[in-house]
C-alpha cells in the first residue's frame, strides 16, 4: 500500500537571476571548496586565508589547510576547511 506524501512538488523557482557575463561568481560546496570565476588577482594566500580581487570588491576565504589552485584564466579553487567568507569594497 502506498501512502500519499503530504508535500506537493513545486517547480524549482531561481532565487536570483543568472549573473551577467564577467560578473564574478562564487561557488560554495559545503566547507571544503570554493570556485571564484572572475577575479582579477590574488592579494594574500596562506594556509588560513585567501584574499582575492574581484572587480569592486575583495573577496576573503578564511579557513585552515586551504589551498588555492588556479583552474584556468580567471577561474580560481579554494580548497581545505571553509570558516569564513566576507566582501568588502573597494
Amino acid at each position: 500500500m502506498q501512502h500519499a506524501s503530504h508535500h506537493s512538488k513545486r517547480p524549482f523557482t531561481p532565487l536570483a537571476e543568472e549573473p551577467q557575463t564577467g560578473t564574478p561568481q562564487l561557488t560554495v560546496v559545503c566547507n571544503r571548496e570554493a570556485i571564484i570565476e572572475g577575479c582579477a588577482g590574488v592579494l594574500h594566500y596562506d594556509d588560513t586565508a585567501v584574499s582575492l580581487n574581484c572587480e569592486n570588491v575583495i573577496l576573503t576565504l578564511s579557513g585552515f589547510s586551504l589551498q588555492l589552485n588556479q583552474l584556468s584564466n580567471g577561474l580560481l579553487n579554494v580548497s581545505g576547511r571553509l570558516q569564513n567568507i566576507s566582501f568588502s569594497e573597494i
